[in-house]
């Protein structure tokens, strides 16, 4: 429950406000660290994605935080102001706790129930939270998770260098989506997930895009199951344009590093009878050269 809280709070870079008091962030202002994410400039606990609201200098390089008093009403909610534009802001603003009367702690309880597939209506048994108010809890906590996320891992920083990606379906009351995922492996890192109700090449090229924003390198392997569409969307997003300086749209390239092995299963009767391993793009040697690098295994396997 504590990663989820800390999550929430988005102290994903190890840094929270309750603890340093807002010290790092002072820190970062000094180093000149630019806060474009959701539109906002303050540096709170979820660095740029906290705070925000109307100011006249968001999106600006921030000068620095200090603590302005606690919240009316409030004796553990603490207030702060941008020392550049004058305004102030609660230290929950921009997070899911942010106005919520029901403690911190039982909010976060309560997501840590629902993101281990516990029902809504035992929950709200249990508790005895209107059903109205745990859904409203429960979006805007996927709101600000896929808000951090974007903020911090879609940045193109992220070394990838092995990237497995696949697809499932997911049983909803009467209908099933699908789910497509991708991870990095060396570092077992999340990259994203795109739902759609059909698993189609929209589907796949969006969550190719999502790894193309994360990755800081385009030279990485790829590893994907038998679905065509795979290899498609990589081949199309993983391209830089080549420009000449003449009219027109630029030409796109392929870039060389990228490297594409796929997993073909072979079923009989809703069993897996035989598996067939094939380089799509790429040598046999490099695809075995990153894998003994990354230290991710001896052969290619899909997620």
């Amino acid at each position: 429950m504590s990663t989820l809280a800390a999550y929430l709070r988005g102290e994903t870079i190890g840094m929270s406000a309750r603890r340093t008091g807002f010290a790092n962030c002072a820190v970062r202002a000094n180093q000149h660290k630019r806060v474009t994410a959701l539109g906002t400039h303050f540096g709170v606990d979820t660095v740029g994605v906290a705070a925000g609201g109307a100011c006249f200098t968001r999106g600006e390089w921030f000068h620095g935080l200090f603590f302005f008093g606690q919240t009316d009403g409030s004796r553990t909610e603490r207030r702060y102001e941008c020392t550049t534009s004058g305004h102030t802001f609660a230290e929950t603003r921009g997070t899911p706790y942010y106005r919520k009367r029901t403690a911190h702690d039982v909010i976060t309880l309560v997501l840590t129930l629902l993101t281990h597939g516990c029902p809504l209506q035992a929950i709200v048994a249990a508790f005895g939270f209107d059903e109205r108010t745990v859904a409203a809890w429960q979006q805007q906590a996927g709101r600000h998770g896929q808000q951090v996320h974007a903020h911090v891992v879609q940045q193109g920083q992220v070394d990838l260098q092995h990237v497995q990606a696949d697809e499932m379906w997911v049983k909803m009351v009467g209908r099933r989506v699908w789910m497509a995922m991708a991870m990095a492996v060396p570092s077992r890192l999340w990259l994203g997930g795109v739902i759609s109700p059909r698993r189609d090449l929209v589907l796949i090229t969006t969550l190719v895009e999502m790894v193309r924003s994360c990755a800081l390198s385009t030279a990485i392997l790829v590893c994907v199951d038998g679905l065509a569409s795979y290899v498609t969307a990589f081949v199309r997003v993983f391209r830089h344009p080549v420009r000449t300086g003449g009219p027109g749209r630029p030409r796109l390239e392929e870039e060389p590093g990228l490297l594409i092995g796929q997993v073909i299963k072979h079923q009989a009767q809703r069993r897996v009878v035989s598996v067939t391993r094939r380089v799509i793009r790429g040598t046999d040697a490099a695809i075995t050269a990153v894998l003994r690098a990354t230290g991710t295994g001896t052969g290619i396997n899909p997620a």
